[in-house]
């Protein structure tokens, strides 16, 4: 149980990364399944710790004893319980949506085949056009340029939904933050807050570039500024 949890808490800390994206999260769920399901067959760490405990009566300077008032778990069960559950929560091939994961490859190319066509992923591109509103046609030509030349930076024509598919949310990681940042910047000195301001300072906080990044200089020296007034 112990690694089993162990796992189960590296995978949330990896989904809650600001920069994870939709597919990197999918094959982040499978690879930990892979793990889980290897503990059936091949003890874990602490599993064979245990072992070694058990068969020995002793773990580390404490006496074991039997009882019958304890009974061990089915670890291969347990094991399947969590399996299962990872499964649940991934996109099933028959759901209507499953193909947005495929369709979020087309950007990786070590996921292209050898030698792709000059039209490869086309039918790809159109459908996330279609679903986020972009234009299909400009989208299309980026493929193109995209799959001939094999730039190292993502064509121009590209770059709005390369970068509108990173923000599709694959935890409610961001949405935790954005209340957790709303209740530090909404104190009780500061209640009085309009909502349109407090809607401009987080969304300045949560997507807007470091503090160290930002130089002041052009607004203090601004006509407008209240500080030459």
């Amino acid at each position: 149980m112990y690694d089993v949890l162990q796992e189960l808490s590296s995978l949330s800390l990896e989904l809650q990364k600001q920069a994870m994206t939709l597919d990197k999260a999918d094959r982040l769920v499978k690879r930990t399944i892979c793990v889980l399901e290897s503990f059936k067959l091949n003890p874990s760490e602490h599993s064979a710790e245990a072992n070694v405990a058990k068969e020995r009566m002793e773990f580390k300077t404490v006496k074991l004893l039997n009882t019958t008032k304890q009974t061990a778990i089915d670890k291969n069960q347990f094991i399947q319980s969590v399996v299962d559950n990872l499964h649940a929560r991934l996109c099933e091939p028959n759901e209507m949506d499953a193909h947005i994961l495929s369709d979020c490859l087309i950007f990786d190319t070590e996921t292209w085949p050898t030698a792709p066509d000059v039209r490869f992923a086309e039918n790809e591109v159109r459908r996330l056009c279609q679903r986020f509103k972009f234009d299909a046609r400009e989208a299309v030509e980026g493929m193109r340029e995209f799959v001939a030349d094999k730039p190292a930076l993502i064509p121009e024509r590209l770059k709005n939904l390369h970068a509108c598919l990173k923000t599709l949310p694959c935890s409610t990681a961001e949405c935790e933050r954005a209340f957790s940042l709303m209740n530090v910047i909404s104190t009780d000195l500061r209640r009085t807050i309009l909502v349109k301001n407090l809607s401009s300072l987080m969304l300045v906080n949560l997507n807007g570039p470091p503090l160290r990044m930002w130089r002041p200089e052009s607004y203090v020296k601004s006509p407008m500024s209240p500080l030459i007034a």
